[in-house]
């Protein structure tokens, strides 16, 4: 019985960590639509520190899923994280043109 609890917290956590990694994402797209370029380059954490916190994330979820059982489709995850770190790349280069084709990519992809 216990084991039985254990895997079924271990599968609320994988659930909750992989709808985490699309809101941060979601997130981030909000902040690059509305804030202007000075302060998303000033933003703490940066956009590029937060891309790595969303690269470990996924392989938490690679590792747990992995021990649960359980199907995920990590091309998914790793495509929107790279559209985040085109956002967090455009930001750290202070380019508003790369900055709106990266907004305007990520904002096509549905979950966000």
């Amino acid at each position: 019985m216990e084991k039985e609890l254990l895997v079924k917290e271990a599968q609320d956590r994988f659930q909750r960590l992989h709808a985490a990694i699309f809101a941060e994402v979601s997130a981030m797209l909000r902040k690059a639509k509305l804030m202007p370029l000075v302060k998303l380059e000033n933003h703490k954490p940066t956009f590029a520190e937060l891309v790595d916190e969303l690269r470990n994330l996924r392989n938490v979820v690679d590792k747990l899923s992995q021990m649960i059982n359980e199907r995920v489709n990590l091309a998914d995850i790793d495509q929107y994280i790279g559209l985040a770190d085109k956002l967090a790349k455009a930001i750290d280069k202070g380019c508003h043109d790369s900055l709106g084709a990266a907004i305007a990519e990520l904002d096509e992809k549905p979950y966000i």
